[in-house]
């Protein structure tokens, strides 16, 4: 599929960025007399990947791309495995900290997919027009994909305060 690109689609770039910001305490949150913004879920059929001009959730491993190399094959495997440009982030990414975010912006799905877990399949390349979505400052061209450290079967003590200061700066 990649030789069927045009120079100026492979001109386009990825680029890659890490976000890290200090815990903040419970008395940050406490003072804050802000409302939260309107927020907008999109509800449609489909992965994540199909959501457009969305920020696109990568509900990550520590280490970016979990088990794509190992026979991973649910949430971030997935994506990687649509979009393997995202697989250059595992070179250099360390492992993330309570405080990181990555963020991935302008990788092309190169193909699509069926299942999930253990039913996970290739499902032949992705035609997926991109022209829609305009070129950004930076010649990138969607999507947008944060990724951020799930925490691995918290259980209840996902609801203690520990916990949710740290998915808030998340």
């Amino acid at each position: 599929q990649v030789a069927n690109l045009t120079e100026a689609q492979l001109n386009e770039k990825v680029s890659f960025a890490r976000r890290c910001i200090e815990p903040l305490g419970e008395s940050f949150w406490q003072q804050l007399d802000e409302p939260l913004r309107d927020l907008y879920i999109h509800e449609g059929n489909g992965g994540i990947e199909d959501s457009e001009g969305n920020i696109q959730a990568d509900f990550a491993n520590r280490y970016l791309g979990g088990a794509t190399l190992h026979r991973g094959s649910v949430q971030e495997e997935i994506r990687f495995l649509t979009s393997p440009e995202c697989i250059v982030g595992m070179l250099f990414c360390e492992r993330m900290l309570d405080c990181d975010a990555l963020f991935i912006v302008g990788t092309r799905q190169f193909n699509n997919y069926r299942g999930y877990g253990r039913s996970f399949a290739f499902d032949g390349t992705s035609d997926k027009p991109r022209n829609s979505i305009a070129l950004d400052s930076l010649d990138r061209r969607g999507p947008q994909i944060a990724a951020f450290d799930a925490l691995e079967h918290p259980g209840d003590r996902q609801y203690g305060r520990e916990l949710i200061l740290r998915e808030l700066v998340k």
